[in-house]
């Protein structure tokens, strides 16, 4: 017993470090797009974190990881993946107010990541803006 509370705690002290890295902006990225993306970063996060408290933190805004994390995401949504801005903006407004999105979509982190059924999470989410 004494071993495993021993372990426990070199393990709590491992993962709760204060110097936590944060995740860079990608250097491709100019300051008027990062300034563009800013705006719906700030916008989604404003609006899950009225409506979401418990699950956003109310300092998100100076997490360098969830901000830069999240203009990587969407700037790669329109490098890489091909969706334009106002496309990306307005799926990202709508998911949002959206029942069900609304409620499931608490970072932009993950848009890029696949989801069960092949697809990225921004995808499902384009499509179902479409299809409206």
């Amino acid at each position: 017993e004494q071993t495993l509370l021993y372990n426990n705690n070199i393990i709590t002290k491992v993962y709760t470090k204060p110097n936590k890295r944060h995740t860079p902006i990608n250097k491709n990225m100019n300051d008027e797009q990062k300034n563009a993306l800013l705006k719906i970063v700030n916008e989604f996060y404003n609006t899950q974190q009225f409506r979401h408290p418990r699950m956003i933190e109310s300092k998100w805004s100076d997490n360098l990881d969830i901000i830069n994390g999240s203009l990587n995401v969407l700037y790669d949504l329109i490098t890489i993946d091909k969706y334009d801005y106002e496309s990306i903006r307005d799926v990202m407004k709508w998911a949002v107010d959206d029942k069900f999105w609304g409620s499931n979509i608490l970072s932009l982190k993950l848009l890029r990541s696949k989801a069960s059924n092949g697809f990225t999470k921004f995808q499902n989410l384009y499509h179902k803006y479409n299809s409206k």
